[in-house]
């Protein structure tokens, strides 16, 4: 790549620049055959439509981040939010064609656990422990969608990162849930 400069006009406070690249561009991919390994939970056809390209598409990075993100965010609504997707791409040099398989590792299906909601007003409070319910799949954008419902009386300072615990127990499969609104609790 190569790039030149060139002065448009100056005046006393102020220049104006044009550039001009010159780029060589490369040889353009396609996506080919897209399958996933070790899915148990879910079929190839639902995880296939999660990501926004088909088999013939000019190949797009940001697309299958898009696709690998949407993923984890279909197996944190049934529970597994540890499930971690991992492509490996295979590029065909001759016909242009990139593969991918993406290797799956769902790991366990959790289930919500003990609930703790310390500083925010009755009603609220209500309102969550109705949506999140002991012993209920843990859903992960469930649980998100319930902060935003009652994000109206959360205190002026509070922020999902620093009053949202989720504890794991990986031997009972649970999480432990802990909102805690309190304006100066523990660390």
């Amino acid at each position: 790549m190569h790039s030149r400069t060139f002065l448009i006009r100056a005046t006393q406070s102020e220049r104006q620049y044009q550039i001009v690249v010159d780029a060589e561009t490369g040889p353009q991919y396609r996506l080919g055959e897209l399958v996933f390994r070790n899915a148990s939970v879910a079929k190839q056809d639902e995880l296939r439509a999660l990501i926004p390209l088909k088999r013939g598409d000019l190949f797009n990075v940001v697309k299958i981040r898009e696709g690998l993100e949407e993923i984890g965010r279909f197996y944190g609504r049934l529970g597994y939010i540890d499930a971690t997707p991992e492509p490996e791409t295979f590029m065909d040099e001759e016909h242009q064609v990139i593969a991918i398989v993406i290797l799956l590792d769902e790991g366990i299906q959790y289930r919500t656990g003990k609930i703790e909601i310390l500083g925010l007003d009755p009603q609220s409070q209500t309102h969550l422990q109705s949506r999140l319910k002991v012993g209920d799949v843990f859903n992960k954008a469930t649980f998100e969608e319930s902060l935003e419902e009652v994000k109206p009386s959360w205190p002026d300072s509070a922020s999902p990162d620093r009053f949202a615990t989720i504890n794991r127990n990986m031997t009972q499969a649970t999480v432990e849930i802990i909102l805690d609104f309190r304006p100066c609790h523990p660390i």
